[in-house]
């Protein structure tokens, strides 16, 4: 047990801040999806190479990383957005591992138990640097703390322990599980990413071209004539000629999952003035309570205030701005009437209690006690306490009673501006007032412990300040006026043309949105929207429109028109040329100048021609792209010529993006880097490595990967 105590950070702080909530509410809503699906290709959350994904294995996916961070960022709760997050790293992570691990088996590419613990005995992985077993002192990944842990849970009876502290241990080994089994996943990845990128074979004349296309530079006298410099009537541009860059460019435009695009309107509802005025006097009835009360502690928590109030006094840092810039001129005792912070839309009180000098850091041990009964703990803690006082050793007592009795840190930002409750409370406040070396018996509502301070340093002023600050929300009269005034103009315009026309003479703003994918958690940035997304994709038709949703955090109204459908494959025509009218206009501009400049041979010769400007470059490599201040343009396409092309000798012309271009190389330098054939190779891999990354793409329209998850959102 000796690891386990090593490693929980903050004693008894984990039954406030670590929880084991599973998100029961996804595989509720997930369930009830499939049961009133009528379409049996989507009772499943995907398929990957025609192999069905289910609801079920999905969500436990989803269960696990999302335990993962909570554990790893000691929270109980996660927020929308990181859940989001979440469910798409988790399904990433599927389907990367299901496409590669495929191949893998193809080729016979497998990660030994023996290379898994050689990653693990090494300790440099990312991923290990991330886990609870990290010499604090080193910094590094300690794989003994590992060992001995796993030893110990796997003799632990979780059964003999308080149910926070077996839940957490529980929890932890689930932690190693999801470690263990990515460090193989992504191993067997790496090695695949491996094999890719070294058949981008680097040889010794890659390695000499690459590092000359770096170290040798040129100056050049440059002719340009730009496109901008064309008389608008100089070319006529027609479809034709668009389409012919299309042709060539297709690729470029092929969509691999069908998208939608629509137009919407989304209404935030706002508080009102006579919601301003409301919570004002509700603020300041608050104010009077809090100014009057002699248990403040009860009066905020039972204000709901966005700031908890435990009595343990706080760095000004952790207190809202508004509060904290005003603490030097509000005295002790004094109440900072309500005032209204446009900001953050709060309104804010607070009462001052004083200021302590306080140490942030606590360095402490503990043996805590539980029997079967609470008498039997006070009975047992008794015992221990006395032996202890009459001289036995802290950590024998400790080890005797299944623990290690080694030393933990409490610090400011486990507590402050955290909601704790009582208990977790009394313990902070009983390591505060605790002398140095003194041990003390305190008993909780439902076990004792022993604590001795053995530490305290990193004094700082702290405040005593008991803060009601509150949202300014909209009443629910403010949200039935809206409600009713957008369900009225809805049901009159029930054709997106008259949405179109009436829009904004009601008041309402009609927003576009192309490309909506079915793997967005939401419609237009909203929140809650997964019935608006469903609709879109499994229910609209072009030109339809939606029923009125009630989104966001209750304080939204959206209504959603579909206006057009882009199927996978190649965009049509129509929809890519005005994407592609500029480049087709600058190969039309460069064909009239080439046939202009068809007879230049020499580099006067081309400073003569209608329109040329000239310039000297310097410093062109092959390796990046040259930039020319003629036609500010980024030119590569002159930097690959100019690479080739011999001191004193015309060359061109070049079609550039801001113009044709000619030139005469007038100097060549070496660098002074020295040539070393072995690094320059491993430049070169590391070059492939990264382009070998990019095999995903085509594992994934290989494997025709099928994501249904926006049914379950």
């Amino acid at each position: 047990m000796a690891t386990l105590q090593k490693i929980r950070s903050k004693g008894p702080l984990l039954l406030a801040v670590i929880g084991l909530a599973l998100f029961a509410f996804i595989a509720e809503e997930a369930f009830r999806s499939w049961q009133t699906s009528s379409n049996n290709s989507k009772q499943q959350i995907g398929q990957i190479a025609g192999e069905d994904v289910s609801v079920q294995e999905y969500q436990n996916l989803v269960d696990e990383l999302s335990d993962v961070f909570k554990l790893s960022q000691g929270t109980n709760t996660l927020t929308d957005d990181l859940m989001n997050q979440i469910k798409d790293q988790a399904w990433q992570n599927f389907v990367n591992y299901k496409l590669v691990s495929a191949e893998c088996k193809k080729l016979g590419l497998k990660v030994t138990d023996a290379e898994l613990q050689a990653i693990i005995n090494e300790g440099t992985n990312q991923m290990l640097q991330g886990t609870p077993w990290v010499d604090q002192s080193t910094g590094r990944f300690d794989k003994d703390a590992l060992k001995k842990f796993l030893a110990e849970y796997n003799r632990m009876d979780l059964s003999q322990l308080p149910s926070e502290y077996a839940e957490y241990y529980q929890r932890l080994y689930k932690f190693w599980q999801y470690v263990e089994k990515t460090l193989r996943q992504n191993t067997l990845i790496a090695k695949y990413q491996s094999l890719l990128a070294n058949s981008f074979i680097s040889n010794p004349v890659s390695a000499k071209a690459s590092f000359e296309g770096r170290n040798v530079s040129k100056d050049i006298l440059a002719v340009a004539v730009p496109y901008s410099a064309l008389d608008s009537t100089a070319v006529t541009l027609t479809d034709a000629d668009i389409k012919k860059i299309y042709e060539e460019k297709k690729e470029m435009f092929r969509q691999t999952v069908e998208t939608r695009d629509i137009k919407y309107i989304d209404i935030l509802v706002t508080p009102s003035q006579d919601d301003k005025v409301a919570m004002l006097g509700e603020m300041e009835e608050l104010a009077a309570e809090l100014n009057a009360t002699a248990d403040p502690i009860n009066i905020v928590r039972s204000s709901n205030s966005l700031m908890p109030y435990t009595g343990l006094a706080v760095k000004k840092s952790v207190l809202p701005t508004e509060v904290a810039n005003a603490l030097d001129s509000v005295g002790v005792g004094v109440l900072y009437k309500p005032e209204f912070n446009i900001s953050d839309n709060t309104y804010t009180t607070f009462k001052y209690y004083g200021k302590v000098n306080q140490p942030d850091s606590i360095e402490f041990r503990q043996i805590q006690v539980s029997a079967e009964t609470l008498d039997e703990t006070r009975k047992l803690a008794d015992s221990i306490y006395t032996a202890l006082k009459g001289g036995a050793d802290f950590e024998t007592l400790a080890q005797k009673y299944g623990q290690s009795g080694t030393t933990t840190w409490l610090t400011g930002a486990q507590y402050e501006g955290a909601n704790l409750d009582a208990q977790n409370t009394q313990f902070v406040k009983t390591i505060l007032g605790l002398n140095v070396g003194d041990p003390q018996l305190v008993n909780f509502d439902q076990f004792s412990a022993i604590i001795e301070v053995k530490n305290k340093k990193a004094y700082t002023e702290k405040y005593d300040v008991a803060v009601i600050k509150k949202l300014l929300d909209f009443s629910k009269e403010t949200y039935n006026k809206a409600y009713n005034d957008f369900s009225a103009f809805v049901a009159a315009n029930q054709k997106l043309k008259d949405i179109e026309a009436n829009a904004e003479e009601a008041g309402y703003k009609l927003l576009s949105r192309k490309d909506l994918y079915n793997n967005e958690h939401n419609v237009a940035g909203v929140s809650n929207t997964r019935d608006a997304l469903k609709w879109i994709f499994d229910e609209a038709k072009v030109g339809e429109v939606s029923p009125l949703y009630a989104c966001g955090n209750n304080d939204h109204l959206l209504v959603v028109a579909l206006t057009g459908v882009n199927k996978e494959g190649y965009r049509p025509f129509e929809v890519a040329k005005s994407d592609l009218r500029a480049e087709a206009l600058r190969t039309k501009q460069a064909e009239k100048i080439l046939a202009d400049i068809a007879n230049v041979k020499s580099i006067d010769q081309a400073k003569a021609v209608a329109n040329a400007k000239s310039d000297t470059i310097r410093h062109i490599t092959f390796s990046a792209p040259a930039f020319v201040g003629m036609t500010i343009s980024s030119e590569p396409a002159l930097s690959g010529v100019v690479a080739q092309a011999k001191k004193g000798a015309f060359a061109g012309p070049v079609k550039g993006n801001g113009g044709v271009f000619m030139f005469q190389v007038i100097n060549e330098e070496q660098g002074t880097e020295k040539f070393d054939e072995k690094t320059e190779e491993q430049r070169l891999n590391q070059t492939a490595l990264q382009a070998a990354s990019q095999y995903t793409y085509d594992l994934y329209q290989k494997a025709k990967v099928k994501d249904n998850r926006y049914l379950y959102f």
